[in-house]
């Protein structure tokens, strides 16, 4: 396009990836300082953004990824974009979904049909295996709701609603010793696959809060026993991708099941 100096593309983008609301119903301090909502005004703003270029936009797009940038079940305007992308406007559409499942319910996934059998990959946020790990990096969840909801999701998976169920857990000093037993939460809920990265410093920490989460850093207190937890043999499971981790155990002859792109 820059190339041939043309302004215009033939078609719209295949993959369109929604970023541009943070509303969500936890603030976790990996992500943010505080709770966030969108204002009155800034959700009419995103409603006119949806309404003459995002919807438009999905015409012919076969993939579209909400949200890593908030949540989508607790924004009003990807709420209301999700239910308008129906399947008999949008037939050859697909689903993306990242949540950190609090407000997936099966009452709200009954007001969701046009996601029904469209979800190429569900995205599960965890960051943790036990009650008091999650609800201390994810403020304002609560575990016993978590489990329900993410056993839930593993039973639309198993009856077809999804493609793919995938946990994601950010590792961090405060719960690397969770990670093998992260693996079997995965199987246990049903989940396809479980995907570990580092954490990453989004301008929420200091520099020296960020050391001191970084577990992974060769100079961190707990690096050796990072190593260790590294070294768990559940870190091997087929359903397991290691990410930015992998460097830590070397090269797998068999691949993670993570979704592929």
């Amino acid at each position: 396009m820059i190339a041939s100096g043309r302004t215009r593309m033939d078609s719209g983008p295949r993959i369109v990836n929604l970023a541009y609301g943070r509303t969500c119903n936890l603030a976790c301090p990996s992500c943010r300082t505080e709770r966030y909502a969108a204002d009155e005004a800034t959700r009419t703003r995103y409603t006119a953004l949806q309404d003459e270029a995002i919807l438009p936009m999905l015409q012919e797009a076969e993939v579209v990824f909400v949200t890593g940038s908030g949540d989508p079940f607790a924004s009003k305007n990807f709420r209301n974009l999700m239910q308008a992308l129906t399947e008999e406007a949008y037939p050859n559409l697909r689903f993306q979904i990242m949540t950190n499942a609090m407000l997936l319910t099966p009452a709200q996934w009954d007001a969701f049909s046009s996601l029904h059998g469209r979800v190429q990959v569900l995205k599960i946020s965890t960051d943790a295996a036990t009650g008091p790990t999650h609800e201390k990096l994810r403020r304002g969840a609560h575990w016993p709701a978590m489990l329900a909801n993410m056993e839930f999701s593993g039973q639309l998976a198993a009856r077809g609603d999804m493609e793919f169920l995938e946990i994601t857990f950010t590792v961090q000093s405060d719960n690397f010793r969770e990670m093998g037993d992260a693996v079997d939460l995965a199987r246990q809920v049903g989940a396809s696959g479980i995907f570990f990265a580092r954490i990453t410093n989004w301008g929420t920490f200091t520099p020296e809060q960020y050391h001191d989460k970084a577990v992974f850093l060769p100079d961190h207190p707990d690096h050796a026993a990072f190593l260790e937890a590294m070294r768990d043999p559940r870190q091997l499971d087929p359903m397991v991708l290691l990410g930015d981790l992998e460097v830590f155990v070397g090269p797998r002859e068999t691949p993670g099941r993570v979704f592929r792109y």
